[in-house]
C-alpha cells in the first residue's frame, strides 16, 4: 500500500470509489469511509470525543461475557465498495 494524494487517489470520472482507493487516501487528519462507493468525509474526534469512546470500551469491556471482545477504531470493510471507520465494535 501507499500513500498519495488526494488527486493521485481519485477514481475516474462516473466510477464510484472502491476500498482500495479508500486505503491510498492520506493520512491528513481526517476520516475516510465509503458507502456503496460514495466517499464520507469527516474531521478526526475531538479529545472529549475519545474520551467518552474510551470510557465507553472500559465499561463494555467490564460487561462483556466470554468469547467477545471490545475493538478501538476498527476498519470494517463489508465489501469492496464499503467501508467504515468506528469509534468501536463488539466483536
Amino acid at each position: 500500500m501507499s500513500v498519495v494524494t488526494i488527486a493521485q487517489a481519485w477514481p475516474a470520472a462516473d466510477r464510484p470509489f472502491t476500498v482500495a482507493e479508500l486505503d491510498r487516501m492520506p493520512d491528513d487528519g481526517r476520516r475516510y469511509e465509503l458507502l456503496d462507493g460514495v466517499l464520507g468525509v469527516s474531521p478526526r474526534p475531538t479529545t472529549i470525543h475519545q474520551f467518552v469512546a474510551m470510557r465507553l470500551l472500559r465499561a463494555l469491556a467490564d460487561a462483556y461475557p466470554d468469547g467477545l471482545c471490545v475493538v478501538p477504531e476498527p476498519a470494517g470493510e463489508l465489501g469492496p465498495q464499503t467501508e467504515f471507520d468506528p469509534d468501536l465494535v463488539v466483536r
